[in-house]
């Protein structure tokens, strides 16, 4: 950008602020108003408008500051802006230099093999996409993505906003229409691109061989296939980590402001995106310093200070809206100084863990993986990458020893799917150490052992992918059967079908309960918005507070799953009250419908309510909906 554009730009940005700071409170308030959560004046609280007046009076003051500084000092400027095009430049040739050695007529079975394995993780991420809308996904969706961007920026109210991840699928949306494919669309390509970015990586840290296995593992495993079918932000927060482990290599050769730059913004965003991601700086940046050699390593240490604090800086920025405005979720801010049961909390996740990552694998072949780490460790004359240095055991350490110091000092364990992130680098790993050991028994000077890695690979990575494709994925339909994934949430198999009904007879329901706990609540919300009809039909029923909370309501259906009902033995115990209490206000509960692993009931009352509920009512009764 030339500088008279630049300046044209601040000078625009400088205008555009002082129109927004002298506006009066009150106009300003009904303007923002358009974009609140429930279109009300209490939405946008006058403490929010001076709270956006200093935001972007600030970003004025900046502007005319920089347009000060250009003007004074033009020349200089233009030399500042010229440098920064060459070393634009200069990133860039570093970067083609290193991806054209990656010659397609040299390295012709790699690359076959790398297309073969991205067109087997579409294939399989494929069958995902296509499912129904799982637990979390449908709550991403209710809640967040399908509101205002000022919502989707500014409301922390559940985890469930992975707030990168859920600005582009709000985009997504906005841009496709709504529909689950919409929706699923931004963790779909995350999860794609994440194949040829963890070869990309582990061929700059080791090898071709390795590369193409550990692309193979990322292809198939669970950790990474099961998430790019649902509207999550983890396939985006480990597409971010290799990105951000790739630069950083490059970095580690050659200091570039583009490349820290890029480094800053793919970490910035990345937390932004979930905020355990912190623990993936800190191995990248450990790396960095342990692979750094001593001329470099003060230099290299001032470097990542600097960038860690930029990137500090934006999380806080981005994050600074939504905790001014709604605060921590509760899950959150209650997890933490929460000692009690920890042991238990940190083995349950573990548990949750393993077969997150080796889920439908079989046994030989997870005892073949766990091979490839453990020799990983092992040292070796010609090693390459992270064990040349001897690192590799220190990212296990900042690894363990992040996860150590949130646990015991915050008192709280991140989910498991929390640290999928670590899948690609685990891949990794354990590729190397099966690519040494195979270089031992068959050595790369022999003519066939190029090929016979690739059979290697398409015999750990097609095992794998034939397994899980072949396993009946349908548990859902079974009673009592709630998950059919390894790892991702499962799904509500009734929720479409139940909501067809309603909407083939409009007007026949006041509000349609499911309890609070039982998994319907956000599938069954999602499919009523999909066919235009308000969520507040779908009420949470909570056992604490039993039938006062249906009161308003004149027509009232119940979906009881079977194996609540057989857990519970009545629908009575479902509601959490006695025979009396039941016999008093309703007549026997009536089966209208069976569906695959759900029953729907009709309460009627005995002595039903004058009128219906009004939005007021709706609003006040319906727990977690705004």
């Amino acid at each position: 950008m030339t500088p008279p554009f630049f300046l044209a730009a601040l000078a625009l940005a400088v205008v555009g602020s002082l129109v927004f700071v002298i506006m009066p409170d009150t106009t300003l308030q009904s303007r923002l108003m358009l974009v609140a959560i429930d279109r009300t004046t209490h939405a946008i609280t006058t403490q929010m408008v001076w709270l956006a007046k200093a935001i972007i009076g600030s970003v004025g003051v900046i502007c005319l500051a920089s347009m000060a500084l250009i003007l004074i000092k033009f020349t200089q400027a233009q030399a500042l802006l010229l440098s920064l095009r060459r070393d634009a430049q200069s990133f860039g040739q570093q970067v083609r230099r290193d991806t054209g050695k990656f010659d397609i007529s040299r390295y012709r079975t790699e690359a076959v093999g790398l297309g073969c394995l991205i067109v087997a993780g579409f294939a399989i991420r494929l069958t995902f996409v296509l499912d129904p809308i799982s637990y979390d996904e449908s709550h991403t969706y209710v809640f967040f993505a399908s509101r205002t961007f000022l919502d989707v920026i500014s409301d922390y109210t559940m985890p469930n906003n992975h707030f990168f991840h859920t600005v582009l699928a709000h985009l997504s949306l906005k841009t496709l229409g709504s529909s689950l494919l919409a929706l699923r669309l931004p963790a779909f390509i995350a999860g794609l691109l994440v194949i040829p970015m963890s070869y990309w990586l582990m061929h700059r840290l080791f090898d071709g061989r390795t590369a193409l296995l550990s692309a193979g593992l990322t292809a198939v495993g669970p950790a990474m296939v099961e998430y790019s079918g649902q509207a999550r932000g983890y396939t985006l927060m480990a597409l971010f980590f290799l990105l951000g482990f790739t630069v950083g290599s490059y970095l580690r050769e050659r200091s570039s402001v583009t490349g820290w730059g890029v480094f800053i913004i793919t970490f910035t965003l990345g937390i932004y995106t979930v905020p355990i991601l912190i623990i993936g700086l800190a191995i990248v940046a450990t790396w960095m310093l342990v692979t750094a050699t001593k001329g470099q390593l003060k230099r290299m240490l001032m470097h990542l200070a600097k960038a860690c604090a930029a990137i500090g800086a934006g999380v806080l920025a981005l994050y600074f809206l939504p905790l001014v405005r709604t605060g921590l979720p509760d899950s959150i801010s209650q997890a933490f100084l929460w000692w009690d049961g920890l042991a238990s909390r940190v083995f349950i996740q573990l548990s949750k863990l393993s077969p997150c990552w080796t889920g439908y694998t079989p046994d030989w072949l997870k005892g073949v993986l766990a091979l490839g780490i453990v020799c990983s460790a092992l040292p070796y004359r010609k090693a390459t990458g992270i064990n040349r240095m001897g690192s590799m055991p220190i990212i296990f350490s900042v690894v363990a020893g992040s996860l150590v110091v949130l646990i015991i000092f915050g008192g709280t364990v991140p989910p498991a799917r929390s640290l999928n992130f670590l899948f690609p680098l685990a891949a990794g790993l354990s590729a190397y150490g099966l690519s040494r050991l195979f270089s031992m028994i068959l050595p790369s000077r022999i003519g066939m052992s190029r090929l016979a890695w690739f059979g290697v690979v398409i015999l750990i990575c097609g095992t794998w992918w034939l397994t899980r494709m072949n396993t009946v994925r349908n548990d859902a339909r079974l009673p009592g059967v709630e998950s059919i994934n390894c790892c991702a949430e499962g799904y509500f198999s009734d929720a479409e079908d139940i909501v067809e009904r309603f909407v083939q007879r409009p007007g026949s329901v006041d509000v349609l309960v499911a309890h609070g706990q039982s998994g319907v609540i956000g599938t069954t919300r999602f499919y009523m918005m999909m066919a235009g009809l308000s969520p507040t039909i779908v009420h949470p029923y909570d056992s604490w507070r039993p039938l006062r909370q249906l009161s308003p309501y004149r027509e009232v259906y119940f979906v009881v799953k079977r194996s609540e009902l057989r857990d519970k033995t009545t629908i009575r115990n479902v509601l959490g009250i006695t025979q009396n209490q039941l016999d008093r206000d309703f007549f026997a509960p009536v089966l209208i419908e069976r569906y695959l692993v759900s029953d729907l009931y009709q309460l009627r009352w005995r002595n039903p309510p004058a009128e219906a509920p009004t939005a007021e009512v709706l609003r006040s009764n319906i727990r977690y909906l705004w």
